[in-house]
């Protein structure tokens, strides 16, 4: 989702036709594409960009797991949440999902997933914004000054769209919820 202003982008990759009208009714507010098969939902990664990735581990022709490692070996950059009636079980360790939800899923667990990882990724792409423009402002002023670079429009610009950046991203953080860490903050066991 490169404009923030942007509806984020879903694609929902389920095989019950019931289940795909269901989702995408719920999703309504968000730009939905669906697909039933592993093949649709590749075909369209490949030429769509979306921000999140509904995908169900059984599929007619072919694993949620097998698509999956396409998608994330195509470096899409989305997130991906597995909504499937697949237990986890420890064969999920090395899945590289985002998120995981277990059928039945309820309207506000499916629209707290969407919005939970379309602020993840905003928040991921204005992080990567900042560290480069500050990165080359280090870079200028490490090799120039503030005082060589102060009269320059081209500085000037650089120090205000990191004030920008800076702005949003403080924004998108005061937006999060608290549940949105629980996941990063729980307890881990040490071995």
């Amino acid at each position: 989702m490169n404009d923030t202003t942007a509806t984020p982008s879903v694609l929902v990759v389920e095989d019950d036709p019931g289940l795909v009208d269901l989702y995408a009714r719920w999703l309504a507010d968000y730009d939905v594409r669906t697909a039933t098969t592993g093949a649709d939902a590749l075909a369209l990664v490949e030429a769509e960009s979306f921000d999140v990735v509904l995908l169900d581990r059984q599929l007619p022709d072919r694993s949620g797991r097998s698509v999956l490692a396409d998608i994330r070996q195509m470096n899409c950059d989305c997130m991906v949440t597995m909504v499937t009636a697949v237990r986890p079980d420890v064969d999920i360790v090395e899945m590289r999902f985002d998120d995981y939800l277990v059928k039945p899923v309820d309207r506000e667990e499916l629209l707290d997933t969407v919005d939970r990882l379309s602020r993840r990724m905003t928040y991921d792409e204005q992080v990567n914004q900042l560290y480069a423009q500050c990165s080359k402002l280090g870079v200028l002023e490490a090799e120039h000054g503030r005082d060589r670079l102060a009269g320059s429009d081209e500085y000037e610009s650089l120090v205000r769209r990191i004030d920008e950046l800076h702005d949003r991203t403080d924004q998108l953080v005061t937006s999060f919820e608290d549940h949105d860490f629980d996941d990063v903050f729980r307890d881990i066991p040490s071995s």
